[in-house]
């Protein structure tokens, strides 16, 4: 130290000056050359990785009156296609809640919440949900509205009316699925998807208090950017009935990967 203090009497400012710059230098250098040196630096911050976008999406409908599940459609997006195949499932259909036994799906986003009824739904179909997402009554009929244009024909303003009361669950069970199945198939046929903008669909999905789900800002882009990729012959529908579907409850996911 006292070498050191020697050495810098004799130099004139400058050159102190300049022989600071050249050991800060020699210290950048030395952190940059592998040694050992490097652990009294200390760990860097860990890397955080993108979260993988959804690629299955349950949709609940809450369209009773009191808020009630009446509707459950499965979304499948498969982006290297890209292609969506959404599959409308019975409330009716059972879930296993732990601690609770089985129970109609419908019940359990009644009583429990649209988290756990996505889990159930995972479970039973071996596809475990990347994402749910629950529309309220009005949320519901916001979605349904574009159907129904002034001035449309009878026949198609019948044919909204009758899929109106079946998403919000109004009428016998079995047909009301029946109609929710084939009102899902003409509407996808008819859905400009090219036109889909993603900022209204994130907003739609999470900054309206109309519709709840578990989507990240992340996540909603995504399936936004794919839907608004698809073309219509990419589009599949298919339903999983009270009682009368040929497949068993637990081969569907394989049935649907393999479509």
């Amino acid at each position: 130290m006292k070498l050191l203090r020697a050495v810098l009497g004799r130099l004139d400012p400058w050159a102190a000056l300049l022989l600071g710059v050249l050991l800060a230098l020699g210290v950048v250098i030395l952190l940059a050359t592998p040694g050992p040196w490097h652990k009294v630096v200390g760990p860097g911050p860990p890397v955080k990785l993108a979260s993988p976008a959804p690629t299955d999406v349950v949709v609940f409908a809450l369209g009773g009156i009191d808020g009630a599940c009446t509707a459950i459609v499965w979304l499948h997006v498969d982006r290297a296609d890209p292609a969506l195949t959404a599959v409308v499932l019975a409330p009716e259909t059972q879930g296993f809640v732990p601690g609770a036994g089985y129970a109609p799906l419908r019940r359990i986003v009644d009583q429990v919440g649209p988290g756990v009824a996505a889990a159930a739904l995972g479970q039973e179909l071996d596809v475990p949900m990347d994402a749910w997402i629950a529309l309220d009554r009005q949320a519901l009929r916001l979605a349904l509205e574009p159907r129904a244009l002034a001035g449309e024909a009878r026949a198609p303003l019948l044919q909204y009316k009758r899929a109106q009361a079946a998403w919000e669950g109004r009428g016998n069970a079995r047909r009301v699925w029946t109609t929710q199945y084939q009102a899902l198939g003409t509407t996808l046929a008819r859905l400009p998807f090219e036109r889909i903008n993603v900022v209204s669909f994130s907003n739609y999905v999470l900054g309206w208090g109309h519709v709840q789900s578990d989507l990240n800002l992340q996540g909603a882009t995504s399936l936004a950017t794919t839907f608004a990729e698809l073309l219509p012959a990419q589009v599949q529908k298919h339903g999983k009935g009270l009682s009368r579907s040929p497949l068993p409850q637990r081969r569907l996911g394989q049935f649907l990967r393999g479509c």
